[in-house]
């Protein structure tokens, strides 16, 4: 038993007759061995089976939805998207942790944890920074299960920002990132993220004049970014499109933080009959998704005209087009707006400004940071 023990195996009436093969018979057998093991109790081993158990179980529920599938396809009921949908959100589902009832005290214990990892700034991963220091320290970061909605009107930032927070986030912090480019191509996008990371002009990188340094500069940066959880994609559209490639990831290998530019560009494979009602569904879809998948998602959004029409042009939660329910689903709405764009002669040349319009769990406000669209930054 204790030579079982140390190679910490069960133990258990076959593996000790295993064990004490070559004299067995001298002690009684397998039917004396069971015997001793039946007078005493075997508590030590309930976890052993119950996992077992729970193994057993979990592959009769993985038999049953692959059954179901094969049926549904067989008989036309769904189609193969529909088909694969329910399967990764079920196995998604089947390999998280079930979920139980917990008690205050207990909520409250990790709660505990939680603010002393915190304040140890060991809190990566419970809130996700997006590298604009300025913004980190305001708003805390991204939070997990939340919708976060960036907007603004046409040439505020909105891609330039949201493309610098995702390189950030998976580069500098090591996070498994997914970038839904649904408004510009491959290569335009390519381009604003090596103007970026290399600091490097645009119109150098389109020209294709490049000094020995800046080649350099080009080739570690392709370097960094190759290396990194940096997930883009320009050719994906539709709700359901988007949805199933976040879970594919997610799956396959992990996922953190998922921008979208932008919200009014999704599809979701139907008649627009009412926009207002599409947008609606999309973005409470999004809220959802961000849960199941343990995710915070970061969706760009236009603005109405409003903004145009008044004496300040600074953006408001009302200017959110097309739907209020953008605003009831995101917990944080973060609008863009450079003064500089309305007035050429601005006090506030060369600077972005970062208006929190709403923070579910915080204050609201400005930061203000550099821009430079020469080239493609923006930073403290």
């Amino acid at each position: 038993m204790l030579e079982l023990y140390s190679k910490n195996e069960n133990i258990t009436p076959i593996t000790l007759f295993e064990s004490l093969n070559s004299f067995s018979g001298e002690i009684g057998g397998i039917s004396y061995i069971s015997e001793l093991v039946a007078s005493g109790t075997s508590s030590s081993l309930i976890e052993s089976y119950a996992n077992i158990v729970k193994e057993k179980s979990n592959n009769r529920k993985v038999i049953k939805e692959l059954q179901v599938a094969l049926k549904s396809l067989t008989n036309g009921e769904k189609k193969y998207f529909d088909v694969v949908d329910c399967l990764q959100s079920s196995f998604i589902n089947l390999g998280n942790k079930e979920k139980t009832v917990e008690d205050m005290d207990i909520i409250l214990q990790n709660y505990l944890m939680i603010l002393e990892k915190r304040l140890k700034g060991e809190d990566q991963g419970l809130t996700l920074k997006t590298g604009l220091s300025n913004l980190d320290n305001f708003i805390g970061g991204f939070e997990r299960h939340n919708l976060n909605i960036l907007a603004g009107r046409p040439s505020m930032g909105k891609s330039l920002v949201s493309l610098t927070m995702a390189l950030n986030m998976a580069i500098k912090s090591n996070l498994k990132v997914a970038f839904f480019h649904l408004e510009m191509g491959q290569l335009p996008t390519v381009e604003r993220i090596l103007s970026n990371s290399a600091t490097i002009p645009m119109k150098t990188l389109k020209t294709g004049k490049l000094k020995d340094d800046q080649w350099s500069r080009i080739v570690g940066a392709c370097d960094k970014i190759s290396k990194s959880n940096f997930h883009m994609f320009n050719d994906i559209y539709t709700l359901r499109s988007i949805t199933a490639e976040c879970k594919r990831i997610k799956f396959q290998k992990g996922l953190d933080v998922v921008f979208i530019d932008y919200l009014q560009l999704i599809e979701i494979g139907r008649l627009k009959e009412n926009r207002n009602l599409d947008i609606s569904f999309i973005s409470r879809q999004l809220k959802l998704l961000a849960k199941e998948l343990d995710i915070t998602i970061v969706v760009l959004s236009q603005l109405s005209r409003a903004p145009e029409s008044r004496s300040n042009h600074r953006p408001m939660l009302s200017d959110l087009r097309e739907s209020g329910a953008i605003e009831q689903d995101a917990d944080l709405v973060i609008f863009l707006y450079r003064d500089e764009y309305y007035n050429p002669d601005s006090e506030d040349k060369d600077l972005i400004e970062f208006i929190i319009g709403k923070h579910r769990n915080g204050t609201v406000g400005t930061v203000k940071m550099k821009w430079s669209g020469e080239y493609q930054s923006v930073g403290s």
